[in-house]
């Protein structure tokens, strides 16, 4: 009930929630939200005799009441360096029943 509360700013320090950006920000949020999409997502394996790579899966795991996030990377070796690409998400407990912490 105080008069310094603010929604915006509880839901950016407590809940990790992204909220938008403001005027004096280097990039424009609503611009970078359409360019954040996979172009071809990797539902499978994809095998290429040509060209050599492996995948690493990232996982953020949730705590209660939140959603778990898996990150498909594809990585590609070249010499001494690595490059990889993100091929694909998934968000694991979208709903209730699927969300399996429940402490």
């Amino acid at each position: 009930m105080s008069s310094t509360f603010s929604e915006q700013g509880f839901a950016k320090e407590y809940m990790s929630r992204f909220v938008g950006s403001s005027d004096d920000a280097w990039f424009d949020y609503e611009k970078l939200l359409t360019h954040r999409r996979i172009v071809n997502p990797e539902t499978h394996e994809i095998v290429r005799s040509d060209i050599e790579s492996f995948y690493i899966l990232s996982v953020d795991v949730a705590r209660k009441g939140c959603q778990t996030a898996c990150t498909v990377l594809k990585v590609f070796p070249g010499g001494e360096k690595y490059t990889c690409n993100i091929v694909n998400v998934y968000v694991l407990g979208k709903t209730e029943d699927e969300k399996v912490f429940d402490r």
